[in-house]
């Protein structure tokens, strides 16, 4: 059996366990765990916690819950990001990607509403981690602009890649990530 280490000032710390339900069919079956030390627990029984999936969420997800309806799966996506139920991995070429995205001409014919663009960018900004990955190459994917989808999930150990793009779904799939489109990752959610 696992044991965690006892940290006399911490009240939890991060610890990796082994996902016993791997037959289920589980697409996020890699799960950071975090064990809970408290002064009134017993020494040999921590209380085990699940922490949220880390995803790795395509730009083009944050412009859609941006400009899209408030209830539509992307805005509730980034409303997962923003309540906690979900951790959100950023890296420099997410956040490129992102500006560049966002100044595209098609963005100023949808106007977005002021409030909600700026409390996307809080949600991104405090709910993110942000992680440097090695630049690598990911010939199943034909669209080099989209490698920083795959170097992102890599190097983070996401738990799930979130998009829309068929294409980064198919390869992704081949590859071994697990990658859903929003509907599909809220209904995964709710599940969980």
């Amino acid at each position: 059996m696992l044991k965690p280490k006892r940290l006399p000032s911490a009240r939890c710390v991060p610890f990796v366990l082994p996902n016993l339900n791997l037959e289920r069919g589980d697409p996020l079956q890699h799960r950071q765990r975090f064990v809970r030390i408290s002064r009134h627990a017993a020494p040999r029984e921590p209380c085990v916690i699940e922490t949220a999936p880390l995803i790795v969420l395509d730009t083009m997800v944050v412009v859609s819950g941006i400009i899209g309806k408030r209830s539509g799966s992307d805005a509730r996506t980034l409303e997962a990001i923003d309540t906690g139920r979900v951790r959100l991995a950023l890296s420099d070429a997410w956040l490129r990607e992102l500006t560049d995205v966002l100044g595209r001409e098609f963005m100023s014919e949808h106007d977005p509403e002021p409030g909600r663009a700026f409390r996307a960018g809080l949600t991104l900004g405090l709910m993110g981690t942000l992680f440097r990955p090695e630049r690598l190459d990911w010939v199943t994917l034909r669209d080099h602009n989209d490698w920083w989808l795959l170097d992102l999930a890599y190097a983070s150990g996401a738990d799930c890649i979130v998009t829309r793009d068929r294409r980064v779904l198919e390869a992704a799939t081949q590859l071994g990530f697990d990658a859903l489109m929003p509907p599909a990752f809220l209904e995964y959610l709710d599940e969980h």
